[in-house]
């Protein structure tokens, strides 16, 4: 089975409409209009065929994974990862809390410095970002302003990248202000 399959269905009989009003249609909206109807009929395997293939089925939590893939039972391999997946108790993401002072010595002072005082900043509801002057919430933050009309502030205010500063910070200090 090839990796897109296709239903057959009235998508041809809109593709050929879109074709049929002509070249400027075509080129305003009709690319759009085919890629939505054929999008639409597009069905993606499933996301686990390749995934067993990269797993060590020798670890000691996936040896339900492991027989069930003997049996040749994909349903019950999947029910068993995500198990084991879900119930693990020390789950590892890319790093321990053993890294923690290894992970800090490589990152130079001025840097955790930086970030610290980043941090600190956002935990006093000042935010700045692409350069401009930073904006102080007092009491609760509105996700929606818009510091002089600047729509681009509100999406960057929304994408929360400062996480990832609060993150480091915590990191850096273990104090729990900057993750609570």
């Amino acid at each position: 089975m090839s990796p897109i399959s296709l239903k057959a269905g009235n998508w041809i009989r809109r593709a050929q409409i879109v074709g049929g009003r002509g070249p400027g249609y075509l080129l305003r909206f009709g690319r759009w209009q085919l890629w939505r109807a054929f999008q639409a009929r597009i069905r993606w395997p499933r996301p686990t065929v390749d995934l067993f293939r990269h797993l060590d089925l020798r670890h000691p939590g996936l040896t339900a994974v492991a027989e069930a893939l003997e049996r040749g039972d994909r349903q019950a391999a999947e029910q068993a990862l995500v198990k084991h997946l879900t119930t693990r108790p020390h789950p590892r993401f890319f790093f321990d809390e053993g890294d923690r002072e290894a992970m800090r010595h490589a990152v130079p002072i001025p840097t955790q410095r930086a970030t610290i005082a980043a941090a600190e900043e956002v935990c006093q509801r000042r935010f700045r970002f692409r350069g401009q002057p930073p904006v102080q919430f007092d009491g609760r933050i509105d996700w929606q302003a818009r510091p002089g009309g600047n729509v681009d502030w509100t999406w960057d205010l929304n994408r929360h990248g400062y996480f990832l500063t609060l993150g480091r910070a915590f990191w850096y200090t273990g104090d729990e202000r900057f993750c609570a």
